[in-house]
């Protein structure tokens, strides 16, 4: 419907990508800033449009459960690199804002956007 990113093991295995930062770069209403190579902050676009101040974290959502919720502020939220691996990743779903966030993510744990990712069995 237009509100998210999809990719495939086989997009993902195109791009070659060494952390899971490395794919979330270049997607609209995505920011990737890095520190150093290995430490990169992922926000979201609603951090402009919803909030008036702080980042504003996508939660990240592993096979179902939800790993880190989101929101605003600095709460500590690891870096998604810290979280997961990409080799280990066979599709992830990337929803930059509230909307389109699958029903059972949203809410008060998605106001932000979500990293949903599917990992290899």
């Amino acid at each position: 419907m237009g509100f998210g990113h999809f990719l495939t093991r086989a997009a993902i295995d195109n791009r070659d990508p060494l952390t899971l930062s490395d794919l979330l770069k270049g997607m609209s209403g995505v920011r990737v800033r890095c520190s150093s190579p290995l430490s990169c902050d992922v926000t979201m676009r609603a951090a402009t449009t919803m909030f008036i101040r702080g980042k504003c974290y996508p939660s990240v959502v592993v096979d179902g459960s939800v790993v880190q919720p989101g929101g605003v502020g600095s709460r500590g939220n690891l870096s998604v690199d810290a979280l997961i691996n990409p080799f280990n990743v066979e599709a992830l779903e990337v929803y930059p804002g509230p909307e389109g966030v699958p029903v059972q993510y949203s809410g008060y744990l998605s106001p932000c956007g979500a990293i949903l990712v599917w990992s290899r069995r």
